[in-house]
């Protein structure tokens, strides 16, 4: 039955989730593992959507910055249908997709 259902994710990944402490050393005697947190000028934002079927991997597919209920309304209707074309159409026929 599982295998029936297009299970999806979506995930944002922003600046502050990454961290590169090759750029953030401190010198310091007392401990040698203290970073220093920096602010950055421009804030960037990734929306990321992954889908699975059955045992096939549909996406990534990059989502606009701003996500809203209109643009993944238009994904849904624009982007997943063209997303599904590599899935065998056995799978989408007997599958639970909206």
């Amino acid at each position: 039955f599982s295998s029936m259902i297009l299970w999806t994710g979506e995930t944002t990944f922003t600046r502050r989730g990454i961290f590169n402490s090759h750029n953030s050393h401190v010198w310091a005697h007392n401990n040698p593992h203290t970073t220093r947190q920096r602010n950055f000028q421009h804030e960037f934002r990734c929306n990321v959507w992954m889908g699975m079927l059955h045992d096939r991997l549909i996406g990534p597919f990059f989502l606009p910055d701003r996500l809203n209920g209109e643009s993944f309304r238009r994904f849904l209707s624009n982007d997943l249908p063209i997303l599904m074309e590599n899935v065998p159409l056995q799978f989408r026929q007997n599958s639970w997709i909206p």
